[in-house]
């Protein structure tokens, strides 16, 4: 019952221009401050507080390789490589 009584009082609040001017502003004003105090945070925080950069790896070609090699000894130890093999 409690939402419906606030839908028709925001409804209500829609349609008064000054009401929905005020609201704009309140949602303004909180926009602006949010992006202040973030530039703050950002400009005043040392950077040992930041994330570190991930290290460097393996190249992508090499990712490719290792992951084509695991795909075929994946294949190797099936059951039946084992049986073609005579590997029991």
């Amino acid at each position: 019952m409690k939402s419906i009584t606030l839908w028709r009082r925001l409804k209500a609040s829609m349609r008064d221009p000054e009401m929905r001017a005020n609201a704009l502003a309140l949602a303004g004003g909180k926009a602006i401050g949010l992006t202040l105090v973030l530039t703050a945070m950002s400009m005043y925080l040392p950077t040992a507080l930041h994330a570190q950069a991930a290290p460097a790896g393996p190249s992508a070609s090499s990712n490719k390789r290792r992951s084509s090699r695991q795909a075929w000894h994946a294949l190797d130890d099936s059951p039946a490589s084992k049986s073609r093999a005579g590997i029991r």
